[in-house]
């Protein structure tokens, strides 16, 4: 991390600020280092809260800052406030090729059993595909805030970032001063490191952001609600730390009917009891492989969230705007799709339909991924 970071970071539990101590900093060499902010950087410190005395180490220049450290960090942290000397060594180069190693921890992530069918295997291949470098195609996320957020950014936060590919297209397209990454998953944190260098990585947990309020710029969040039961407890967080906009997308929404992209089956209004063997049954008639176990695994990390119950906990902290019409149609401009190529294809031939279907698609809340732009400030309101 570098220290100008902590001029937005609170203690997790209890938002007091936080002070560092380094023990280990990474400091430019002459010519810099290729590829890099040539500022340097803590490689490892500890993050004191003044309030509470609670500590969080930071570790390969990433602060820790769950309210509760695995015990790898607890044992992390005794290391280091045992440690007296600070050490002083030369940042490191950036990769040649970062993508290699991207793709070989993707992999490595995404790995499937021996025994996997062949529907899931072309089903990884596909995903493995786009996290690599597809990801970073987020043009549609960029002109979408283009429409309603014209100014640049002095911060920038994504939360629940993953490998990394959304807060790099903003990055490149926005240009903010400071852009950080919020994941809890260090697999995905490390991904992302090797994508975006420059961004600031942060371990943290998104229904206790470690962010002082109103401290963020901008703040975006993609396909992370749904993996958090407490969802109510992430949306307040989320809108607490933007100062002027969030824009959040998630998916797939309760109303929707059918869940493309998790279990791929029409389970989003059931009951998680029935939707495991309604699941199964979908699975086992299509013929694709995918066992009990992988569509429990997917309920147990899966909450399925209407648009209209997001809309009315955003509308508490300003003006939300449904998006969702706008957004589908940068994105049929697009020339990558993740998902139903051939209907995308269709679609985009047929403007005045496509946009007519858009509209009564978000009026009747039945939106297969949700997109909304929540504006803090003065006159805030429940919005279109």
């Amino acid at each position: 991390m570098k220290r100008r970071l902590l001029d937005l970071l609170c203690c997790p539990r209890c938002r007091g600020a936080l002070g560092l101590r380094t023990v280990r900093v990474a400091v430019p060499g002459p010519a810099g280092p290729t590829g890099r902010d040539p500022v340097e950087e803590v490689v490892e410190g500890i993050l004191s809260c003044s309030a509470c005395g609670r500590t969080y180490p930071v570790l390969g220049t990433i602060p820790r800052l769950c309210p509760e450290p695995d015990p790898s960090e607890r044992v992390a942290l005794e290391r280091l406030t045992a440690g007296r000397d600070m050490i002083v060594e030369p940042l490191p180069e950036a990769p040649r090729d970062p993508y290699a190693r991207i793709e070989e921890l993707v992999r490595a992530k995404s790995a499937l059993p021996p025994n996997a069918g062949e529907y899931c295997r072309r089903w990884v291949e596909k995903d493995v595909q786009f996290r690599v470098r597809k990801c970073e195609e987020q043009d549609k996320y960029a002109n979408t805030l283009r429409q309603h957020f014209d100014r640049r950014p002095e911060t920038l936060l994504d939360v629940g970032g993953g490998q990394g590919g959304l807060i790099k297209c903003l990055s490149e397209r926005l240009r903010p001063v400071l852009s950080v990454m919020v994941d809890c998953d260090l697999e995905w944190a490390e991904v992302a490191r090797l994508r975006c260098p420059d961004v600031e990585i942060v371990r943290a947990d998104a229904t206790c952001l470690p962010f002082r309020s109103d401290a963020i710029d901008l703040v975006v969040s993609q396909a992370m609600l749904e993996h958090v039961e407490a969802h109510d407890v992430a949306l307040d967080e989320l809108s607490r730390v933007t100062k002027a906009a969030l824009l959040l997308n998630w998916g797939p929404t309760r109303f929707s009917v059918y869940d493309l992209g998790h279990l791929d089956a029409p389970v989003t209004l059931l009951p998680k009891g029935v939707a495991r063997h309604v699941a199964f049954l979908w699975h086992r008639l299509r013929r694709t492989g995918v066992t009990m176990k992988a569509i429990d695994d997917g309920l147990r990390t899966t909450f399925y969230v209407s648009t209209p119950h997001v809309r009315r906990r955003l509308a508490c902290h300003g003006r939300v705007r449904n998006v969702f019409p706008e957004f589908m149609a940068f994105s049929l401009q697009s020339d990558y799709a993740y998902n139903l190529r051939g209907v995308r294809e269709v679609l985009r031939r047929h403007p005045v339909l496509t946009s007519l279907l858009l509209s009564s698609i978000a009026a009747l809340h039945v939106e297969p991924n949700g997109y909304f732009l929540l504006e803090k400030g003065p006159g805030g309101g429940t919005g279109d």
